[in-house]
């Protein structure tokens, strides 16, 4: 099996999706009587809401998809790096559910399907990524509840607000705010069958939107989260998590480099602590590249595993990482260069063996922060 190298021709971001998702609501919005649908009050009409969305999400398909001219892409959905913005993984094998939280904590007997897997001659390489970090507003009654659409869509304030604190209008958040306002003031009237259950965006936002004027309170935020409210957790080349009984054989992990930037400092410095509410690890992750992690899983053999050249410009870089409730990692694993730009606070780890479980490996070089 080869993976890579990763594509680097990717034209859209996340806040695209967002675009797409909200205009079901909003089209749906329209098709309700008068009577049973409220305004946005902040200048333009429904009409003209759900006029600009749909010019938007045409203009970018008839730029990516008929011109393939991705100049002609819309600056709000733009992907100026064109690199992939979300964490990224070479493989991934993870228990029933989604791996979008932090690594699994907890034991690996509840694996549900993740056991018994064997990996033979795999090569991944020539991964890059440049993980996006999204700032969610904190809701403000609810603790460590983001503001987000029907869709968990983040309300992306900080594309939506003007440098004196007031409402920055664009295609996506008026279309979020206006389909939020009619759901916090009508529930189901104005959407038929469509489930408004996951809507977060609150009446103090709309209110602040419609206000023209900066927050009567200063809003909080919360950090470490990608568009839809993911951990951010950087660039894998293998991530195993909750797994019983592992044998990897002949694997080689390299060339994996995130160019992320660190973490937004809207949030305070929480390296020593956890903004996001469903992250496992203390501070930041996205910016950081791992060449194999291991957590929470038991009994994990390694052979003739080969791991070099994990980059990062802005994080962490750590070739093998056993983390968590990790037990029995045996064998042996060739770890060469692991490098960071991050002059201020990037570490390196050959091996982070936070078990105490990983045995046999053996490292060619020796790490160092260096330019490249």
């Amino acid at each position: 099996v080869d993976i890579g190298p990763s594509r680097r021709d990717i034209p859209v971001i996340g806040i695209f999706n967002s675009a797409r998702f909200i205009a079901i609501y909003l089209r749906e919005l329209m098709k309700a009587d008068a009577s049973s649908r409220v305004e946005l009050d902040i200048g333009k009409s429904a009409e003209q809401i759900l006029e600009e969305l749909e010019k938007l999400i045409k203009t970018t398909w008839h730029a990516v998809i008929e011109e393939q001219d991705y100049s002609k892409v819309p600056a709000l959905v733009g992907n100026p790096t064109k690199l992939f913005e979300g964490n990224a993984y070479g493989m991934v094998f993870h228990i029933a559910r989604p791996a979008v939280d932090g690594l699994h904590t907890g034991e690996p007997g509840g694996a549900l399907g993740n056991v018994g897997i064997n990996l033979a001659n795999v090569r991944i390489h020539d991964v890059v990524s440049n993980v996006n970090e999204i700032i969610a507003l904190h809701h403000p009654t609810i603790e460590d509840e983001p503001e987000r659409d029907p869709l968990h869509s983040i309300l992306q304030i900080r594309n939506s607000m003007n440098p004196d604190g007031s409402y920055k209008p664009n295609e996506v958040s008026n279309a979020q705010l206006l389909v939020a306002k009619n759901i916090l003031r009508y529930g189901n009237a104005s959407f038929g069958k469509l489930d408004i259950s996951r809507n977060s965006i609150s009446e103090r936002t709309v209110a602040w939107a419609e206000s023209g004027k900066a927050p009567q309170q200063q809003f909080r935020y919360i950090c470490n989260g990608d568009s839809m409210f993911h951990v951010n957790k950087g660039l894998f080349g293998i991530r195993l998590d909750g797994a019983v009984d592992a044998s990897f054989h002949n694997v080689e992990i390299s060339g994996l480099r995130n160019v992320g930037t660190a973490a937004n400092p809207i949030c305070g410095d929480y390296e020593n602590a956890k903004s996001h509410p469903l992250a496992s690890e203390l501070g930041y992750n996205g910016a950081d590249s791992r060449g194999l992690v291991i957590s929470s899983s038991h009994n994990v053999r390694l052979n003739n595993v080969w791991i070099d050249d994990i980059l990062t410009d802005n994080g962490d870089a750590t070739g093998i990482q056993a983390a968590f409730r990790t037990v029995n990692v045996t064998g042996v694993a060739f770890v060469g260069n692991v490098r960071t730009k991050a002059k201020a606070r990037g570490r390196i780890e050959l091996v982070e063996n936070v078990s105490n479980s990983v045995k046999g490996y053996k490292t060619e070089t020796t790490a160092k922060k260096c330019d490249y």
